[in-house]
């Protein structure tokens, strides 16, 4: 394995506070147990290489200077920031979860459901061009935002398998 060269620690280095929010989050926030000495490592603050087992780490006392940024200038908002997104996801899943009770009631089978939400990137003159049903229409004109949002997940899911 290859020897770092380890310079010394500024202990008044200063902290990038992006890169802290996205280390903090990458390690899943910090509600687990020993990851300032790994974010301090990823900031810059590192004291020990890493080995083929453990990634680089700083020590404890360096790692206090991250751990006591983030909670001083940045735990508020990052607590504000993952409940709006818990939040923002919550509401996605109960409109998805309402679109789909809608489609059923209208007794669309799979097919019909699937082309609903493919027609929602289509514009309303290219939908009567195509001869769709005017009750499909006025569906796809009050929920287009969410049968839209609804395509792009399942892109998303498709692209993950």
């Amino acid at each position: 394995m290859q020897n770092l060269n380890i310079t010394p620690l500024d202990k008044n280095q200063p902290v990038d506070l992006h890169g802290l929010h996205f280390q903090v989050v990458q390690e899943g926030g910090i509600k687990q147990k020993d990851i300032w000495n790994i974010i301090g490592s990823r900031l810059g603050f590192f004291q020990f290489p890493c080995t083929e087992t453990d990634p680089a780490k700083s020590g404890p006392s360096v790692a206090q200077q991250p751990a006591h940024t983030y909670k001083e200038y940045l735990a508020q908002f990052d607590h504000f920031y993952i409940g709006q997104i818990v939040e923002q996801r919550q509401k996605q899943q109960q409109a998805s979860a309402t679109l789909q009770a809608q489609m059923t009631a209208l007794r669309w089978n799979p097919a019909q459901m699937q082309a609903v939400v493919h027609f929602s990137l289509m514009p309303v003159s290219e939908l009567h061009a195509q001869a769709v049903p005017q009750k499909m229409i006025q569906f796809i004109e009050a929920h287009r935002a969410a049968l839209q949002r609804t395509l792009q997940d399942q892109n998303k899911s498709s692209h993950n398998r």
